[in-house]
């Protein structure tokens, strides 16, 4: 709600909340709770201009007083985030959200002189208790996935045994004197040895367990990592300022199934290097090494790299990520209608992006249908999917190929050719090519169908 009249004398509203926090914290930084409104004092909805309250002793109460105009209409909501210091030279003080009140409508206050704003419970107003996670504000986020059984021994001996896994995230910019965790030194050219454990907001690897029914939340590592059973999908979770230089150590330790509560004997490492996560997306095989520095396996890592989009500034000022009702089922929508017409198993009874195909996904229950729509060289909208069709001309084979007729293929955008043209096409799956009893020039189509509107 905008605010049009100026207002010239200020006073002092105090901010309170309740239920935010607790005496945890994550990793070695804990969380802040901010306040952020349609103020200039309050940030104008950005996050990074946030006002941070301040903690009540030992108490989860958060608090703060800002001085604002009289008689404005204030709209707010608060915020929980860790600010991210600047570790290395170069970096810029940033503040990561981890969760924020997500109610569609923010709180309201106007401002006066006796405006009495009481202790909040975080995320509960307005009958709704509503809270969202963050979003990427200048970090990336790194997943890597364990499925399908992705340990893989050379030894039998090694191959029956069941091991638990735990990654921790290491700064390749400082190699300082530490002790690996088999109680012996790294050699080192140059006097130094080992690496540092990563610094900063995100020092510390999330995990969790999708294939359980009580473990699919992200949370902390056990300190000695996650036992990883046949079949189990296990995903770890890393966020990072400096993806560049962000390496993973992974640590195997032997489970014990007869004594766990005993400490688990070390069976190796790996290591998954910056330069094994140069795409966003991909599968590599990354060596295990044992305790006497041979290798003894093979680890098959999923990765996943989010990066933020450049000059994205998130506003909080709405969000629809929590409104929509949990009761809601998952609508069915139509893939280009009935979806896929032709594969080796079957031929759809009509084809993909065609009217026909539309309404027979209506009239067996989807909620909506989806669809590809370009222009034509003349531009007018059809409905098709791939940007180019082909055409096929036959010609005299040479006496090397066995003096044949054969196809030849020529591939022509959809936007070069009219309406008229496409009307032209004659409709053929391009497995199909080989099998077409046509004359010397036939129009086909690379393998969908097109409707004209």
């Amino acid at each position: 709600m905008e605010n049009t009249q100026i207002y010239n004398k200020r006073v002092p509203v105090c901010f309170q909340v309740a239920g935010a926090t607790s005496n945890t914290e994550i990793g070695s930084t804990a969380e802040s709770v901010f306040v952020v409104g349609n103020s200039e004092e309050l940030g104008l909805w950005s996050p990074k201009q946030a006002v941070l309250l301040t903690r009540q002793g030992e108490s989860d109460v958060w608090k703060g007083v800002v001085d604002i105009a009289e008689g404005f209409l204030l709209e707010f909501r608060y915020v929980v985030a860790m600010v991210a210091e600047p570790v290395y030279e170069g970096d810029k003080r940033g503040i990561v959200v981890s969760k924020w009140e997500t109610n569609i409508k923010p709180r309201q206050l106007v401002v006066s002189a006796d405006c009495n704003n009481e202790t909040a419970i975080f995320g509960n107003y307005g009958n709704l208790e509503r809270v969202g996670s963050g979003w990427l504000q200048g970090y990336s986020e790194v997943r890597l996935t364990l499925k399908n059984n992705s340990i893989h021994m050379w030894k039998s001996r090694d191959q029956k045994r069941r091991y638990q896994i735990k990654i921790t995230p290491v700064d390749l910019r400082h190699r300082e004197s530490t002790t690996s965790m088999i109680g012996v030194d790294d050699d080192d050219t140059d006097g130094s040895a080992g690496v540092q454990p990563m610094k900063g907001p995100f020092p510390d690897v999330e995990i969790c367990v999708l294939t359980s029914d009580g473990d699919f939340v992200f949370r902390k590592q056990s300190q000695f990592g996650q036992l990883y059973n046949e079949n189990d999908i296990v995903v770890f979770r890393a966020k990072t300022y400096h993806g560049q230089f962000l390496a993973f150590q992974v640590d195997f330790f032997l489970h014990n199934q007869w004594e766990p509560e005993l400490f688990p004997q070390y069976a190796g490492f790996a290591y998954i290097l910056p330069m094994n996560l140069k795409r966003m997306h991909g599968e590599k095989f990354i060596p295990i090494t044992g305790v006497k520095h041979t290798p003894i396996g093979q680890l098959e890592v999923e990765f996943l790299v989010v990066r933020p989009l450049e000059g994205f500034e998130g506003s909080m000022e709405v969000c629809y990520n929590q409104h929509w009702k949990r009761r809601w089922r998952p609508l069915d929508v139509g893939h280009r209608g009935m979806g896929s017409y032709y594969n080796k198993q079957r031929i759809a009874v009509a084809r993909e992006n065609t009217v026909a195909s539309l309404n027979w996904a209506g009239k067996h229950g989807a909620d909506y249908v989806e669809f590809d729509v370009q222009l034509s060289r003349d531009e007018i909208p059809v409905v098709y999917h791939d940007f180019t069709v082909f055409i096929t001309t036959k010609r005299r084979a040479t006496r090397a190929e066995g003096g044949k007729v054969m196809d030849e293929l020529y591939e022509i955008p959809v936007k070069d050719l009219t309406v008229r043209r496409l009307q032209l096409l004659k409709m053929k799956h391009v497995q199909d090519l080989q099998a077409l009893d046509v004359d010397d020039m036939v129009w086909v189509t690379q393998q969908r169908s097109i409707g004209l509107h």
